[in-house]
């Protein structure tokens, strides 16, 4: 006997739960969040489009900002967009995130060579240091001056 009313209990519970249920639920939302008007529509869109519109400029402020870091501090430009922060702070901070692993990168690279045994290690026994392309460009300029050197 009191599994059969234990069972229709349950019953009478699911039926309660998928017809009743909702609609209350339904009428209680509407009660408390009534529904938007279209001008309330159409000022709530306006707003959204607003902050998208601040948004993009913020981004491209940080943008530029960080193209002109990027040229200051001679690191790759086309990688920026993937260093942008929430602010111009965070911006700096992950583009000197940036250019010290291309510093690390660059010294494993001339460590790599003088394992290799690619060129000899200054006379001073300190780290060398990588020449610039300027530095590079003035060697070759002076060797041009001299008659013995032929181009390559």
């Amino acid at each position: 006997m009191q599994s059969f009313s234990d069972s229709r209990v349950t019953d009478a519970i699911k039926t309660y739960e998928s017809k009743t249920l909702p609609k209350k639920l339904e009428e209680e939302i509407a009660k408390r969040l009534p529904p938007e008007t279209e001008e309330q529509r159409q000022l709530r869109e306006l707003q959204d489009k607003f902050q998208s519109l601040e948004q993009e400029k913020v981004r491209e402020t940080l943008r530029n900002k960080a193209l002109s870091v990027a040229t200051e501090k001679g690191l790759p430009t086309n990688l920026v967009d993937f260093f942008i922060g929430q602010d111009e702070a965070a911006t700096e901070q992950n583009l000197g995130v940036l250019s010290e692993a291309f510093k690390t990168f660059q010294q494993n690279i001339v460590n790599e060579q003088f394992k290799q045994g690619g060129s000899t290690p200054p006379p001073s026994g300190g780290t060398p240091t990588p020449l610039t392309h300027e530095a590079i460009e003035k060697i070759m300029a002076h060797r041009r001056r001299h008659k013995w050197y032929r181009e390559p």
